[in-house]
């Protein structure tokens, strides 16, 4: 399993393409329109979004597990091993995709044992 890194995917000013999860037990995410420099993502990759973010009591990190370019929808994981956040729903907020304090952590294992915790 890889996590992918990307360069200028999302927007923390929550007015380009915001994202909208249901529901605290959803496993999909929308947009209202597809991501701009998304990448496909296909198991067992995943590709970490932070959900509202410098929001300390919304923002929330979540997992991309599955997306196609050119769409507006994503498969997601919330609350993934490892990363110190919480299931939750989100209608049409900022988001971005960078480094998480998950990422910090690669020389204590904390990465490695997250991903191998998800592909279980």
């Amino acid at each position: 399993m890889a996590r992918l890194q990307v360069n200028n995917v999302g927007t923390d000013a929550g007015t380009i393409n915001p994202i909208t999860i249901a529901s605290a037990t959803a496993t999909t995410c929308s947009w209202t329109s597809a991501p701009t420099h998304m990448p496909a993502v296909a198991a067992p990759d995943v590709l970490p979004i932070t959900v509202s973010p410098n929001t300390p009591t919304t923002e929330t990190i979540i997992w991309v597990t599955g997306y196609s370019p050119g769409a507006t929808t994503a498969s997601i994981l919330q609350n993934p091993p490892g990363e110190s956040s919480f299931a939750a729903a989100h209608s049409a907020k900022p988001w971005i995709h960078g480094p998480t304090a998950l990422d910090f952590r690669r020389g204590t294992g904390g990465l490695r044992a997250a991903l191998s915790a998800a592909a279980r």
